[in-house]
């Protein structure tokens, strides 16, 4: 295809890139000159990527609404949501958009080639030819508007402006974006693209409308396409809207980015009551390599594993060591022009800062004088390896993460290979093992000679909260006072109005226009995975055969279902500490440098489940590792797990701080999985289960061990020890493991676990029984769920029940009208059927949305509705994207979830064959799903309005 006019595409460059196995195909639309890349590998997932440049000049987050905006409704599909529609009715692996610092990305995949083309057909018509920039209740839905109540107070509403408004009652959300404006002032990098709460309401229709202009050009756009599809229908596809275009003068350029030399600043961020005694927080901030110095950033990511990347490392050591902190280490703020490092340490009390950082400095000037050790500096290049040769997604689909990486070079006038190559920065590190000082120079230089760093201190404050809904309400008093009566009631008309276009429907005509899927298309059978079973010295084995390069995934569960939940607790605190402290044979610093140097991964967590209606638990030792090192493997598992100590009391201390600090802050940034978890641990064991290993009761019973005395934290590491003695051993054994070829891994382990116990035979935990509760905690947003067990065994129907729920009434009330950021609805085969709400400013509002779930599934069933697309969704959604990585725990899942087959495709033609029959069945188990009492985690201010309709009302 080299030098040839593809429907006006000229490809001008082809390399194959050996790290990927693939060949990257480089060229341009001859008459706009839009960019293309097409990276051409064996993949049937299909990516397609379109990305503009985008730079922010103020913090109204335009190029976020405009994210949000593009996806409402084009020419050519002037419906109110494709983006929806497609949600609906695609067999996508993945649909979404993305707002960067500096881009804003359109990436979709799919691995059915009809439905790729129509999902970059949707994509290209949206980001063209929005209907936002001639619609202002676009605008007015998805970034802000005002909204007046019977007192005639104004308010704000809008979905980013609520996203963007939780994101800020975060506290690392506050600190990175407060450190960018620190590092990055005076450039585009020194504005928050997503928006600041305070600042989107000053965004004006006009300055929206001239972004879109100005920058989603496809002179200004760069596509990407990856995977095994018909390039030439692809292109052709491309071609019929670009060809509409000519070449125009590119936006500005982002610019040098200024440096600043030494920079100091505070600010205040919001806590829970009680947590303002340690809740100080201290970040350093260094800008340390642009987007051209690959290798520069390897070796600093090396150094910062090898220095602080877990508590034994030994600046992270010095910290925790003081007793002073709760927890430190270092993160990176990249895939930017120029890249930074930010080091930030946690909960400590304000008079303890000053010795903190003399710590911190003092320590960084001995390691730099006395060298860094290279056995860590050796684990951690051989860990960066292990993951880079992974070449995993990380819960994105493999074409995804590429597109993403071709940008960090392509969006600056670099090559797009270079942004995927890692082999020679790689081969250039290990020759600099050896090079004395090479790795302490470049540590002194990114510390204290850095041309801009910065130092933010993060104060805690109960009051923040109060003090910033103050400053909006003033400002909306003030917004209200500038307007003439006609105007206050043309704000209400215009809100009035938005609610009427939001609830009405979009016509058949309008939906007619947009590319369907059929029935037809879709296997009428789920994807076969093979596993083979078999025995391990009386234990269960599972093996998934699966390409992996030469790499084995490993699970090892132990059946604890038969624990109190007490017992349940401690075995969660247990997978926190196991990896992290000492055992017979290793330090924990060496076990910790060993394990990096012969595994990828090696993690423990709890899993629950359900077979046949009983629940099940299990500790889960999850590992990674080269087929090559199989040994090493098996003795350091065996390490873990059968000759832990616990005896250093002080490492155990500083862990337990810092689960609970961990949990403490998931709660409060993502608040639906603990309002999720809480609501299903009312009515249902397996919920209930997870509450005790990782929700709020967890948090709860963390927080009192948390403040142990010396004597009671002994006692607890004694019944630790118990615990270990009484998890492991083979009668609780199920291993599974994946890799292409069957590995004699399992045996050793087998042979090294005691043989004394047996399986539980039952459960032992029970629903915390039926509560209307709200949790409070600090932000301006809340989070709500509700839901109940509907069925023993959860028909296929519900699933397509659960998309036209989570997709239609929950979508258009909650988000759409309710102007929260996400809602949803789960429907899982354990029979758990539910509600959530996501960074939500009316949570009891949306308690009634969720009652009315029945009522809009019996309406659909009584209309002459299509519900095709709700099918064919549920059907996308249920055929997850197996990679070489998750098909041993897919195929895991399946086996501990007792799913034969035959029964996965009896569930695939109940989903097929939904009929309106089945929706009345579905409306009536919808309905039971509000019977089980419901969560609310929140702000106090917006829990407190209505506390009448709560039981319960707790801070945590």
């Amino acid at each position: 295809m080299l030098n040839k006019n593809i429907h006006g595409f000229i490809f001008t460059k082809e390399e194959f890139i050996p790290e990927l196995g693939a060949t990257l195909c480089l060229g341009a639309y001859e008459r706009t000159g839009t960019e293309i890349a097409y990276l051409k590998r064996a993949d049937i997932n299909k990516t397609f990527s379109i990305a503009f440049k985008t730079l922010p000049k103020d913090d109204t987050g335009v190029f976020h609404i405009l994210e949000h905006s593009v996806l409402c409704g084009s020419r050519k599909y002037p419906v109110k949501e494709p983006f929806v529609e497609l949600l609906k009715a695609s067999l996508k692996t993945f649909l979404n958009a993305m707002t960067f610092p500096d881009k804003t990305m359109y990436p979709v995949s799919s691995r059915n080639h009809k439905d790729f083309l129509n999902l970059i057909e949707v994509y290209m018509d949206a980001v063209l030819h929005p209907l936002a920039v001639e619609d202002k209740n676009i605008f007015y839905q998805e970034g802000w508007h005002y909204e007046i109540d019977e007192e005639g107070k104004l308010s704000y509403n809008g979905v980013v402006f609520n996203e963007m408004k939780g994101a800020y009652s975060s506290a690392d959300e506050v600190e990175m974006e407060k450190m960018s404006k620190l590092l990055y002032g005076g450039s585009v990098y020194g504005y928050d693209s997503g928006g600041d709460p305070e600042a989107i309401p000053t965004l004006t229709y006009e300055d929206f409308c001239a972004a879109h202009k100005k920058y989603y050009h496809p002179s200004n756009a760069k596509i990407f396409l990856d995977g095994d599809m018909d390039i030439e229908k692809v292109l052709a596809k491309l071609s019929s809207f670009l060809c509409e275009y000519e070449s125009q003068p590119l936006p500005e350029d982002i610019g040098d980015v200024p440096h600043h030399g030494k920079i100091d600043a505070t600010e205040k961020y919001e806590v829970s009551e009680g947590e303002e005694e340690r809740g100080s927080r201290l970040c350093f901030g260094y800008r340390s390599h642009t987007w051209r110095e690959c290798e520069r950033a390897m070796a600093i990511s090396i150094i910062l594993d090898a220095i602080a990347g877990n508590n034994e490392a030994p600046l992270k050591k010095a910290l925790l060591d003081s007793g002073l902190c709760e927890d430190a280490g270092f993160f990176p703020y990249d895939g930017i022009k120029e890249s930074s490092v930010l080091f930030e340490i946690k909960n400590f009390k304000a008079e303890d800062e000053e010795r903190l950082t003399d710590i911190y400095h003092s320590t960084l000037r001995k390691i730099i004088a006395e060298g860094i050790d290279k056995n860590a500096l050796s684990a951690a290049l051989s860990f960066l390896e292990f993951k880079t040769r992974e070449q995993d997604g990380g819960g994105l689909p493999l074409g995804i993460t590429y597109a993403i990486s071709t940008l960090d070079t392509w969006l600056y006038g670099g090559e797009p290979a270079d942004g995927l190559r890692f082999e020679g920065a790689l081969t250039s590190l290990k020759s600099h093992l050896d090079d004395q000082g090479y790795f302490e120079k470049l540590l002194e230089e990114l510390i204290f000679h850095a041309k801009t760093s910065a130092v933010l201190h993060l104060a805690p404050d109960s009051r923040a909260g109060k003090e910033k809904a103050a400053k909006e309400r003033a400002r909306l008093d003030a917004a209200a006072r500038g307007y003439s009566q006609a105007e206050l009631e043309k704000i209400k008309e215009e809100a009035l109005a938005l609610k009427a276009k939001q609830s009405a429907p979009d016509t058949k005509e309008a939906l007619a226009t947009l590319p369907y899927l059929t029935v037809e298309d879709i296997d009428e059978k789920p994807e076969l995975i093979p596993a083979e079973t078999f025995d391990i010295r009386g234990a269960k084995g599972l093996f998934a055969p699966s390409e992996t390069k030469g790499i084995t995934y490993l699970n090892l569960l132990f059946d604890i279902s038969d624990l109190t939940p007490s017992d349940l607790s401690r075995v969660s605190l247990l997978t926190d500490l196991l990896t992290c402290v000492s055992t017979e044979g290793y330090t924990a610093a060496e076990l910790q440098t060993k394990i990096k140097s012969d595994m990828g991964s090696l993690s423990l967590t709890t899993l629950t489940t359900k077979r046949q209606g009983e629940t099940k638990i299990y500790l889960n030792l999850g590992a990674s590792f080269l087929d090559t090192k199989e040994e090493e493997a098996a003795e350091l598992i065996g390490e873990v797990i059968l000759r832990s100590s616990f005896g250093e009391a002080d490492v155990v201390k500083r862990i337990i701080s810092q689960v609970r600090l961990g949990i403490y802050e998931a709660i409060c940034q993502a608040g639906h999985a603990a309002a999720l978890k809480r609501s299903g641990a009312y009515v249902d064991g397996e919920s209930a289960a997870s509450e005790y290993t990782s929700g709020i009761e967890y948090y709860k019973w963390i927080k009192t061990v948390d403040k142990f005395t010396e004597k009671e934290r002994s006692q607890l590491c004694e019944e630790l020890e118990e615990l270990m003695k009484r998890i492991f051993v083979l009668p609780r054994l199920t291993l599974s493991y994946s890799g292409s070829k069957r590995a004699s891994v399992s045996e050793r382990i087998a042979d090294m676990l005691p043989r004394e116990g047996r399986a539980p035979e039952g459960c032992f935990v029970s629903p915390l029984g039926i509560k209307r509760e709200g949790v409070i905690i600090p932000g301006g947003v809340s989070y709500a769920a509700m839901c109940n067990p509907v069925s023993e065994d959860m028909p296929g129907y519900m699933s397509v029940a659960r998309s036209m729920l989570a997709l239609g009434h929950l979508w258009g009330e909650v988000r759409v009208k309710g102007g929260a950021y996400g809602s949803g609805a789960i429907a899982r085969n354990s029979g758990l059927f539910g509600y959530y709400s996501y960074r939500d400013p009316s949570p009891y509002r949306t308690l009634e949305c969720f009652k009315a779930c029945g009522e809009y599934l019996r309406e659909l069933a009584k209309s002459d509705e299509d519900f095709t697309g709700f099918i064919i969704g549920a059907v996308g959604d249920s055929d997850t994207l197996i990679t070489p990585k998750n098909r041993g725990f897919i195929s895991l899942a399946i086996y501990l979830r007792g799913e034969s087959y035959e029964l996965r495709c009896k569930k695939r033609l109940q989903m097929l064959r939904t009929s309106k029959e089945d929706l009345l069945k579905a409306a009536k188990f919808a309905e039971a799903a509000t019977l089980g009492g419901f969560c609310i985690v929140g702000s106090r201010e917006i829990l407190e309005k209505e506390k009448e309709k709560l039981d319960f009302l707790f801070e945590i």
